[in-house]
């Protein structure tokens, strides 16, 4: 126990007093409800380079699975919309609202084998009529020093202070209960060729 105690805190020190490397690659998530009476199969892929996030969900649409590609560059501060059979993307300006406002709650979680910060998401702004309780665990090992905080659609979170999250537990007052969590995790030299859209055409 001491030891494990002792790994934590190096972990923790070491991540917060040191520069690491930007974590460039893809993280794959799986959602899952408990309390609901539909399946739980939907799951996405994200892939984080330097300061751009592309999100590709895969949604289940009677007996062919759907996919949803957003990008979004938060350097340009746009936002993406991809239609991958029709080759084709809309662009819209990027939004940097989030429905949640997290706090570090100085604890440790796992996800993966991987150490994570517990964070819990202050409701006061959202209200609790719908939701009564959020956190998250971000990776103390996968950082990214060029976004604190950024959340997909203004409802996802995917980085909080500066850190992946891997996983987002939401409680809703109904009594369910929707996880998303990280089931792989891939770190990249390169991720360009995800964002090349030279072959899409722009609709306006």
């Amino acid at each position: 126990m001491k030891q494990l105690l002792i790994y934590i805190f190096f972990s923790l020190f070491y991540s917060s007093g040191f520069a690491q490397d930007d974590f460039i690659g893809i993280v794959k998530y799986k959602l899952s409800v408990l309390g609901s009476q539909g399946g739980n199969t939907d799951s996405m892929a994200v892939i984080f380079d330097r300061q751009r996030v592309m999100v590709i969900l895969y949604l289940p649409d009677s007996n062919r699975v759907v996919e949803k590609v957003f990008l979004d560059d938060l350097l340009e501060r746009k936002s993406y919309k991809i239609d991958r059979e029709k080759s084709n993307y809309s662009v819209d300006s990027l939004k940097s609202s989030k429905a949640y406002e997290f706090i570090n709650s100085n604890s440790i979680g796992q996800v993966n084998r991987e150490l994570c910060i517990r964070y819990h998401a202050d409701l006061g702004k959202v209200g609790k009529s719908y939701v009564t309780s959020a956190e998250c665990l971000a990776a103390i090992n996968y950082r990214k020093s060029f976004i604190k905080d950024y959340s997909f659609l203004g409802v996802q979170p995917m980085i909080v202070d500066n850190r992946v999250v891997l996983e987002l537990l939401v409680t809703r007052s109904d009594g369910t209960k929707s996880t998303i969590a990280a089931s792989d995790i891939r770190k990249l030299d390169n991720v360009e060729s995800y964002f090349d859209l030279w072959e899409y055409i722009e609709v306006k």
